[in-house]
């Protein structure tokens, strides 16, 4: 949120210093800044609805002509209440029109503001400063990536973090695609595959993420808005990709607080449908991907069992295999090469499949004794 703000007050620098311990958290921008008059009637208002009140296009400063407008992020003014993430108070520095404002601003009812000095200033931007009451969770780098995986950053939108400048370099994935298709509107949207290289144990930073206007859009999930599910969070394109959707032409179905879409709206009703039959196509092509990848590579580890076996054999093998792929998408793939290795041997052995029989009558305690 207080990165959006800066985006909203046309800053094109934004310096962050995180503390990795309990030393002091600011934020400074060299965006618009306010007025004592502006911060007052901004800060004070309750839901203050940026777009309703300014319009949703903010314009640069008249010290730096020649530069295109923006779409501003801000909706509900909840970037206010970011700084008390850190601590029960904040101070904002503000400064523009050749004059810096100070204020103390307090945790109550929901806030309370106390100016605390005024003194003449150059230029003009915004600073908000705390001093942690508690120990903070995530690390420089992680605020970093973070931060990435929020904002696709304009080339003319520079931010850093302890003075390390943020790129989409610290995603920490790779891009397996980039793509732009034409909806039948005429407007374009654009699909990026990226890859983990592994599965992860968990789909918490996979899935689909939304990006309207550079913004993100919701939280990253395969679940399609409002409720259906695109992959089987067990399987391993679940843990392995996520696939970000550039799709401005959304920008109307967004929620006040981005919190994701209204899909009753008529520009999702619109809209949405073919998007999701893009993202169902590269998801059909990331599934066989994986599916062959799989398939492959447990063949390649059996191939020494699979040369006794007949070819009527191995074709038995080969569907027992696909049908294990497509029924049980929770096991890895070390855990599928390992189950048909087993069987192949189990083939090519005297007692053949004996053992099974024998595992199959074993209560749970017991499997657990052989495991032992």
């Amino acid at each position: 949120e207080l990165v959006a703000n800066s985006w909203d007050a046309y800053a094109t620098k934004v310096s962050i210093k995180w503390p990795d311990t309990r030393l002091r958290f600011s934020i400074e921008d060299n965006g618009a800044g306010l007025t004592d008059t502006e911060f007052r009637h901004i800060w004070k208002t309750v839901s203050y609805d940026r777009i309703s009140r300014s319009g949703d296009t903010v314009y640069a400063p008249a010290d730096l002509p020649n530069r295109p407008p923006r779409r501003v992020f801000g909706r509900n003014g909840k970037g206010r209440l970011s700084g008390f993430y850190f601590g029960d108070t904040y101070k904002v520095d503000s400064w523009r029109d050749g004059t810096a404002w100070t204020y103390n601003v307090t945790r109550g009812e929901p806030f309370s503001i106390e100016p605390v000095s005024q003194s003449p200033k150059r230029g003009h931007g915004l600073r908000i400063t705390v001093e942690p009451t508690r120990q903070l969770e995530m690390s420089a780098n992680y605020v970093r990536q973070v931060i990435a995986n929020r904002f696709l950053f304009d080339p003319e939108f520079e931010i850093k973090v302890n003075g390390v400048l943020v790129t989409l370099n610290d995603i920490p994935n790779e891009r397996l695609f980039e793509r732009e298709f034409i909806l039948s509107t005429g407007e374009t949207i654009t699909l990026i595959v990226l890859d983990s290289a592994s599965p992860h144990d968990t789909t918490r930073t996979h899935g689909i993420s939304w990006w309207i206007n550079r913004r993100a859009v919701g939280t990253i999930s395969w679940i399609w808005p409002p409720s259906t599910s695109l992959l089987d969070g067990r399987s391993s394109e679940a843990k392995r990709y996520s696939i970000m959707i550039m799709a401005d032409a959304l920008a109307d179905a967004v929620k006040s607080d981005w919190s994701g879409f209204n899909v009753k709206s008529s520009t999702w009703a619109e809209k949405a449908p073919e998007i999701k039959e893009l993202v169902d196509g590269v998801l059909r092509g990331l599934k066989a991907k994986e599916r062959e990848q799989t398939l492959e590579r447990a063949v390649a580890a059996s191939k020494s069992e699979l040369e006794q076996l007949t070819s009527v054999d191995r074709g038995k093998w080969g569907r027992v295999l696909e049908a294990l792929i497509e029924k049980c998408p929770n096991l890895s793939e070390t855990e599928i090469t390992q189950v048909m290795s087993i069987l192949a041997k189990m083939e090519v052995s005297e007692s053949q499949y004996s053992l099974l029989t024998k595992l199959a009558k074993m209560d749970p305690a017991e499997i657990d004794g052989v495991n032992d």
